[in-house]
């Protein structure tokens, strides 16, 4: 049976070494990248869960913030349970109507809530499990929703992968117009 006090150690070193790593990012060459670009600084990003999400939701209420964004807060606030769709009407809409240049949804998995995103008229929602997703999804997607999953990725983790999706352009690929058009013109056909 695992000891409580070696795993207590080894949490605690890992999470010393990675302080030290954050810490030397700020006077590496790598400083330039930490920076935030002005773009990112005037950023408003909807966000919205439901009772499944709201954990993860609000950390990242509190800390987006933190590092220059400016958050709308879509709800749900409380526990009690409601519906995904509900929350990703009022996200996708404040997108939409250009009052947020992205917009954070979050339930269980993130699968119902992108499901109901991706029924919105203009809306690409990407459902991002890391941060390699969450770059792509922009990169080539130009998707301005990003779908997490609060039981599948934890505070931390979900902070960085909305980080990744938030800061990442898109690629104005010739490849990537064409295939985001047809697929926007899929909306027009049903």
């Amino acid at each position: 049976m695992p000891n409580f006090e070696d795993n207590f150690y080894e949490i605690l070193t890992v999470r010393y070494q990675l302080s030290i790593i954050l810490k030397l990012c700020k006077y590496s060459v790598i400083y330039q990248s930490c920076q935030m670009t002005d773009r990112e600084a005037r950023m408003k990003v909807a966000i919205g869960s439901d009772h499944a999400g709201l954990e993860l939701k609000t950390y990242l209420v509190e800390e987006l913030p933190k590092k220059g964004y400016e958050i709308i807060d879509c709800g749900t606030r409380s526990y009690d349970s409601v519906d995904y769709s509900d929350y990703a009407v009022k996200v996708c809409a404040l997108v939409r109507a250009k009052e947020a240049e992205y917009g954070i949804l979050i339930c269980g998995t993130g699968i119902g809530i992108s499901i109901a995103a991706n029924k919105m008229k203009g809306i690409r929602a990407g459902l991002c499990v890391n941060e390699f997703m969450a770059r792509l999804t922009r990169e080539h997607n130009d998707a301005n929703v990003l779908a997490l999953g609060g039981m599948v990725v934890g505070k931390p983790f979900g902070l960085s992968i909305a980080e990744a999706f938030l800061k990442e352009p898109f690629s104005n690929g010739e490849r990537h117009i064409r295939r985001i058009q047809k697929t926007m013109e899929l909306e027009k056909e049903r």
